[in-house]
């Protein structure tokens, strides 16, 4: 069984790291749509496009834990944390909602 200190490392490490994932995302996008506006390589932004599509699903699947984590605190009533379950939740969506747009981009680039 897990610990209560080795959970709370687990569910910190997991949250922090799908914040940062997600803010990189937000740079890889917006990257590659100024990219479309300058003109850059084609393989550049193919590049871009794999890194975002990575950043995205394992960002999600972070963010992912971290909401099941905090509503299953909720359902066992220990210190609900409303507001980092609701961080959770958007960057699940945004980032599943990204992958799943650059999964129909590139199915209809080829």
């Amino acid at each position: 069984m897990v610990s209560e200190s080795t959970d709370h490392w687990i569910l910190w490490l997991t949250e922090r790291t799908g914040r940062l994932l997600t803010l990189f995302s937000f740079i890889l996008l917006g990257l590659y749509l100024l990219g479309n506006f300058q003109d850059f390589l084609e393989q550049n932004q193919r590049y871009l496009l794999r890194g975002l599509e990575y950043c995205c699903l394992v960002g999600g699947l972070a963010g992912l834990y971290s909401a099941v984590y905090h509503v299953g605190r909720i359902i066992a009533r220990r210190k609900p944390a409303l507001g980092r379950l609701l961080v959770s939740l958007l960057m699940v969506v945004y980032d599943f909602g990204i992958y799943a747009s650059l999964k129909l981009l590139t199915a209809w680039l080829r």
